[in-house]
This record gives C-alpha cells, sequence and structure tokens, in this order.
C-alpha cells in the first residue's frame, strides 16, 4: 500500500519524474490519436517485433534529456546505438515504450521502463504508466514512490506487516491467452501445479506495467517463459527488491544487465514478497 508523503528531496528523482512525464505525455497524444483511427507510423524491426512512430519520439526526447542531466553516463536504449555497451560499467537502461503490441492492441497496458545500473546491478529505476498518469520509483535514499501527475501528489509505499496467501494472483501476458483457455502449455502447467496447494487468480496484463501491479499488490507470482530483453525487466527487478521481493532465474539467481554478449534475458520468476519463493519455485 502507499501513503501520503511530502516530495523528495533528490535532483535526480525530480528530474526523472518530470522527463518521463513529458516523454509520456507524448506517447499519450498518439495512442489518443491512433484510438481515435488516425495513422501512425509503423515499421517491423529484424526481430519480427513492431515500432511506431512513438516509440521514436519518446527515444528522442529521453535520450536528449538524459544527455542534459548526467552528460558523463551512456543510455543503453531498445531503440538506440549501444555497440560501445561492453565498455560501460555505468549507463542508463531504456525502452521508451515498453508494450509497443498493446499500445497497437488499443490497451493502455505499456509503459516506459528507466533505470539506471552499475557494475551489472540496477541501482535506480522508474516506470511510468503514460495512460494511467502514474510514474513509480525505486532508490536507495527512499525505496519506493509513487507520484501521480494528476493530483501532483507523492505517495511512498508502505509494507503490510503480513501478506495473505489465502489466494494466489499469478500474471501471465495478453499474448499467452490461448495458452490458457486451452489449458495446454507451460504456463498453464505452472498455474495447475500451484493450485493443488492453494487458489489460484490468473491476472492478464501486458508489458512492464505488471511490476507496477505487483507494486499494487494485484501480482504476486510472475513467471515468464518466453523471450525477453534487459530493458524489459531492469526497473521492474530493482522495484521489486525494494519492496522485499525479487527477480530470479530458473537456478534461483537475480538478474545481472550488461554482463553477457545478447541482451535476451533467460526465463525468469518475479516474486512481490520473497515469502513466495518456495512456492513458485517448488510448483516448476
Amino acid at each position: 500500500m502507499f501513503v501520503a508523503t511530502d516530495s523528495p528531496k533528490q535532483e535526480e528523482i525530480l528530474s526523472v519524474v518530470k522527463i518521463l512525464g513529458e516523454a509520456g505525455n507524448l506517447i499519450a497524444k498518439f495512442y489518443t490519436q491512433y484510438c481515435n483511427n488516425e495513422d501512425i507510423e509503423i515499421n517491423i524491426k529484424e526481430d519480427d517485433s513492431p515500432v511506431t512512430a512513438a516509440d521514436f519520439i519518446s527515444h528522442q526526447h529521453i535520450m536528449q534529456a538524459l544527455n542534459g542531466l548526467t552528460p558523463n553516463i551512456p543510455v543503453l536504449s531498445e531503440e538506440g546505438d549501444y555497440h560501445l555497451r561492453s565498455e560501460w560499467d555505468e549507463f542508463w537502461l531504456l525502452d521508451p515504450l515498453d508494450g509497443t503490441k498493446e499500445f497497437l492492441s488499443k490497451r493502455d497496458e505499456f509503459t516506459i521502463n528507466l533505470s539506471r545500473v552499475v557494475a551489472g546491478k540496477t541501482v535506480f529505476s522508474a516506470i511510468i504508466a503514460p495512460v494511467f498518469r502514474t510514474i513509480y520509483i525505486a532508490s536507495p535514499q527512499n525505496k519506493v514512490l509513487k507520484y501521480d501527475y494528476d493530483t501532483q501528489q507523492w505517495l511512498m509505499f508502505f509494507k503490510p506487516d503480513e501478506i495473505s496467501e489465502s489466494i494466489v494472483k499469478v500474471a501471465v501476458s495478453q499474448g499467452k491467452k490461448k495458452n490458457i483457455n486451452s489449458r495446454v502449455g507451460k504456463y498453464q502447467r505452472y498455474f495447475d501445479e500451484i493450485a493443488q496447494h492453494i487458489p489460484v487468480e490468473i491476472v492478464q496484463c501486458g508489458s512492464a506495467y505488471k511490476f507496477c501491479l505487483m507494486i499494487e499488490g494485484k501480482i504476486d507470482i510472475y513467471p515468464r517463459f518466453h523471450p525477453t530483453f534487459e530493458w524489459d525487466t531492469s526497473a521492474g527487478q530493482y522495484l521489486l527488491e525494494s519492496i522485499g521481493g525479487g527477480l530470479f532465474t530458473m537456478d534461483q539467481r537475480p538478474f545481472t544487465y550488461n554482463q553477457r554478449d545478447r541482451l535476451l534475458n533467460a526465463e525468469f520468476i518475479a516474486l512481490r514478497s520473497l515469502s513466495y519463493k518456495q512456492m513458485a519455485f517448488a510448483a516448476l
């Protein structure tokens, strides 16, 4: 849960809120136009994933702003040039529009993900949901904060003393709905295994917005058995770690970043609380 709090003093937090808020407004404008059946430029990348004008305008705005804010820290963006990343010990990791497929399906579950990585570990992160006008930020000084752009209200995460385990809410991406309905596939077998011990509620949601719902207590376990990239998970992982949860590989190790030749992630399980860890991995 969140409780009202004063505005943070850290200039970095306030600057990120401003930068991502501006980028979120740009994306939201494109989204409104697209939902009103206006044309938007859409291209297909080499990995067969779509990219739109909204992705690029967000990328350009954030890149320019970060270069002004921290000129000595490079940015690894999904839509940018990162061929020198092996030389970077500290950098920003950016997905300027996570959930382009949700955007194009006229679902509002898309985000901007931004984190800062030092020596392979995330040390600062933010996820903004442009349509919902809300941003979640994690930093060592303030733990997890939420900011509502409409009310201009700051809120601080407050961890409940106990977590109810009468039912477990498990996330799955929108694209995996077919596997759920046909009761086949790795996801359904995983859900069925958990359900042998405790009732399961399946929550369908796109993009890194799942991490936002985890922070809000609406998702407990998020298994991911199909591909993601480092810019999809870094910000969410640090948010979860900052509230006592985490994101782990199948051998129960936290992800590290920019430590391999490829930016493609392995399978993972994300947890709102470590109290779910034994249950989540036993179900594998």
